[in-house]
């Protein structure tokens, strides 16, 4: 979650394919809710991105709001979720490689 002086932003990223090193595409479902106003309806952020690790930025997206219109706070917390899972995979990727050899 990230929160700022007005904006609370939660939800999930999932990394769902490697498309072709380096790009990833994630699912992703969150929402951005006003701190200073609680009782309004949060604003839903869904779909997918594909990013480019090299160049750390998205390349494409298919969210119900176009990447580029979110608040920059919102595309930074996106962004830094996005790194997590890619280093998280490759964790991961690791682990089994060892574990097999």
């Amino acid at each position: 979650m990230i929160t700022n002086s007005r904006m609370m932003l939660s939800g999930h990223i999932m990394l769902i394919e490697i498309l072709n090193r380096p790009f990833y595409r994630f699912a992703i479902v969150a929402e951005q809710r006003d701190r200073d106003q609680p009782f309004i309806k949060p604003v839903p952020i869904y779909g997918t991105i594909t990013f480019n690790k090299n160049k750390r930025e998205v390349v494409a997206d298919s969210l119900n709001t176009s990447f580029g219109n979110l608040e920059s706070s919102t595309r930074q917390w996106i962004e830094k979720k996005l790194m997590k899972e890619i280093d998280e995979y490759h964790e991961r990727q690791q682990l089994v490689q060892q574990k097999h050899s």
